[in-house]
């Protein structure tokens, strides 16, 4: 058994990354500690490439949701992970600021790594509609608009705003803090997308579905 213990201390000092202790600005999930690893059971690989105009850092967020450095990814290349299902990877810019976190497939997932303008497809008017007949108020009208490199914010008429950060890929977003809502449950909002992957609605508080709209109904 003590020998199975140096040999463990022995690969993680000397093959595996070291630990990344980054000045940039953190992920949402890295501040409420919903983004670790859960286990190391079903293996899988995630593929990551730079289509942005800059170096990126691609890190593994531990058992305890601390980042691990694993690969200066250059524009234009490329890098093929093997991982585990419940593994989440941060992908940052070259200065450690948090872009944003992918989680791997049961199939090998491809990711390709655009410019942040990728999340205008969010942006826009979203109305919550099952109100219409009868209870509608200023909540019902939202707007979602891009708040620097991935963060999306919510504000509706009644002067309500917060902001969330997510996978882009994924169409989950994590709800910051800020949100009214968050301490009762309101930590993810989800995009919905039509068969053409156009977004068509987000499913707000409580679950509220809002459509994405060209004008707001009145």
């Amino acid at each position: 058994m003590q020998n199975l213990t140096l040999l463990v201390i022995f690969i993680a000092l000397f093959f595996l990354p070291a630990q990344a202790f980054s000045k940039g600005k953190p992920h949402q999930s890295e501040i409420s500690k919903t983004a670790y690893s859960v286990d190391s059971k079903h293996k899988t690989t995630i593929s990551f490439f730079n289509a942005t105009e800059g170096s990126l850092k691609i890190y593994w967020l531990d058992f305890k949701g601390d980042r691990m450095l694993y690969r200066d990814l250059p524009v234009g290349k490329a890098h093929k992970q093997q991982t585990f299902m419940t593994h989440p990877w941060l992908v940052a810019d070259k200065e450690g600021n948090a872009l944003a976190i992918y989680y791997p497939d049961s199939k090998p997932r491809k990711i390709i790594l655009e410019e942040s303008a990728a999340n205008n497809k969010f942006e826009g008017l979203y109305e919550c509609r099952q109100y219409d007949k009868k209870g509608k108020n200023d909540y019902h009208y939202v707007t979602i608009e891009r708040k620097g490199t991935t963060d999306l914010k919510w504000s509706n008429r009644a002067g309500l705003e917060w902001v969330f950060t997510g996978d882009d890929n994924a169409l989950m977003f994590d709800v910051g803090e800020d949100c009214p809502y968050f301490k009762s449950g309101f930590t993810r909002a989800k995009f919905k997308v039509d068969a053409a992957g156009v977004v068509v609605g987000v499913f707000g508080p409580g679950q509220e579905y809002y459509a994405k709209q060209k004008n707001f109904s009145k």
